[in-house]
C-alpha cells in the first residue's frame, strides 16, 4: 500500500514538472524564437550590432518576436 502510494505520488510530481516545463516561456536572450539562446542569436545580434538606430534591422527585431535569420 506505502509502495503504491508513493509511486503515484512519484508519478504525479513528475507529471506536474513535465507539464510546467512545456508552458514555460522562452529564454530573454532568445532572438530567433526556438526557445534556446545559440549561435543563430548571438549571430543575428552580431551581424546588427553597430546598424544605426532606426534601421530596417531594428526596427524588424524590435516588431517581431521571431524575426527573421538571414
Amino acid at each position: 500500500m506505502v509502495k503504491s502510494m508513493r509511486d503515484l505520488l512519484s508519478a504525479l510530481i513528475l507529471a506536474v514538472c513535465l507539464i510546467g516545463s512545456a508552458w514555460a516561456a522562452c529564454p530573454d536572450g532568445d532572438i530567433s524564437g526556438d526557445c534556446q539562446v545559440d549561435f543563430d542569436d548571438v549571430n543575428f545580434l552580431a551581424e546588427r550590432w553597430l546598424d544605426p538606430a532606426g534601421s530596417p534591422a531594428r526596427t524588424t527585431a524590435a516588431l517581431s518576436p521571431t524575426p527573421e535569420l538571414s
